[in-house]
C-alpha cells in the first residue's frame, strides 16, 4: 500500500512476466484493482 514503487516492478517482483494479467488477478482476488487498493489503504 505505501510503496512508491510502479505496479510493473511489483508485479515482476511478485513472479508475473504481465503486468496486465497481474492486474487481472489482483482484481479477481480483491475485488478492486491495484491502483484503487492503494487509494483506499
Amino acid at each position: 500500500m505505501n510503496s512508491t514503487k510502479t505496479l510493473k516492478e511489483i508485479a515482476y517482483e511478485v513472479g508475473f512476466n504481465n503486468p496486465d494479467y497481474f492486474s487481472t488477478a489482483f482484481r479477481r482476488i480483491t475485488g478492486v484493482s491495484p491502483m484503487e487498493f492503494r487509494k483506499e489503504g
